[in-house]
């Protein structure tokens, strides 16, 4: 199951995908892929790992070239004019291609950096759309296996909805604040999902029922939040073992409603039929 967390900046995102990922990996026991692909690295840090002291995702641009026979140079199209190059999560002795970007957080949880934030891009030609590239590719061949599960906190807004980066998702949740601006983006993230023929679902957070613009956001969009998030000191500190048993309730009620969504199907072909519809 992958999983992709969207919303406006501030919008508690990376708290939400930091939560999920404790949830899954602490909880249920499912082997756990943590994807950090915001330019902040909040997630990363959120669980307790230094951003900078890891192999950045971004680098492998190069050998992922390479694996899939594509030029070293050039638009990353190119990769879609031969067969594709499959990875495989959870990592064996004999697929250890991710293996240097994987960073070790607990027994059930690994993380991958993609590095957006790094400083040194500041004096790139590259933007974070080609930065990005590797992630983006290499998702609708990344094989999850023995129930394993993906969360990937991306970038703010809709710039990656734009660039192609969710095709590989069985789940793309915006996180939505009781405010007229978080609202906005939720809802220009739906439009901009429905277009590529997806489906983009909710989770509210810091919940406050009695918070006019979320009273009329669930009578709008009630079929597609699929839960909540109270406010709690504990996500503050990030200390999950403090955590509200009302928001571990919450947690169960989200993970078992996104255990029956159908995995994404064709992904793989979706982002080849996307790119060449591009117009240069």
């Amino acid at each position: 199951m992958k999983i992709a967390v969207l919303g406006k900046g501030g919008s508690g995102k990376s708290t939400i995908s930091w939560l999920l990922c404790q949830y899954l990996s602490q909880i249920k026991k499912f082997q756990t892929l943590a994807i950090d692909a915001d330019h902040n690295m909040d997630l990363s840090t959120c669980l307790g790992v230094n951003p900078y002291e890891v192999n950045h995702f971004k680098d492998f641009n190069s050998e992922f070239r390479q694996l899939a026979n594509m030029p070293k140079v050039g638009m990353w199209r190119e990769y879609f004019k031969s067969s594709p190059f499959y990875f495989i999560y959870p990592q064996t002795e004999k697929t250890q291609i991710l293996g240097k970007y994987l960073t070790s957080v607990s027994s059930n949880l690994d993380l991958i950096v993609l590095g957006l934030g790094d400083e040194e891009i500041m004096n790139s030609y590259k933007c974070s759309h080609a930065l990005s590239a590797p992630v983006k590719h290499m998702l609708p061949t990344l094989k999850m296996e023995n129930d394993s599960w993906l969360v990937l906190d991306s970038v703010a807004g809709s710039d990656m909805v734009n660039y192609g980066l969710y095709f590989a998702f069985d789940c793309i949740i915006a996180v939505v604040e009781g405010n007229i601006n978080s609202i906005k983006v939720a809802k220009q993230l739906r439009s901009l999902i429905n277009k590529q023929d997806m489906k983009l679902n909710f989770i509210l957070n810091k919940y406050n029922s009695e918070n006019k613009f979320i009273k009329d956001f669930e009578e709008e969009f009630k079929d597609l939040i699929i839960g909540k998030i109270n406010t709690d000191s504990a996500l503050t500190n990030y200390d999950f073992d403090s955590i509200s048993q009302e928001n571990l309730d919450n947690l169960s009620s989200i993970v078992t409603k996104m255990q029956f969504f159908p995995q994404v199907e064709d992904s793989y072909e979706k982002l080849k039929i996307f790119e060449e519809n591009k117009v240069l």
